[in-house]
């Protein structure tokens, strides 16, 4: 429950960004030290991939990282 919690924090503020940042194409990566699994990864995506203004999502099990374009 923590974790869906941590996620929706997450797209909260990417939402705040997004708005202020809409004309400017930017890559921002976020490490997220709970992401340790595909199924963690499978939620980080599942949240983010309609959010408004996203052009790319990738995620890396292995280093931890969430990268946002």
């Amino acid at each position: 429950m923590k974790t869906r919690r941590w996620i929706a924090t997450c797209v909260v503020a990417l939402l705040g960004v997004t708005a202020v940042l809409a004309k400017d194409i930017r890559v921002v990566v976020f490490k997220v030290a709970q992401m340790h699994c595909e199924k963690c990864e499978k939620k980080v995506k599942d949240n983010m991939r309609f959010e408004k203004g996203l052009k790319d999502l990738s995620t890396e099990v292995k280093t931890k990282t969430v990268t946002i374009t």
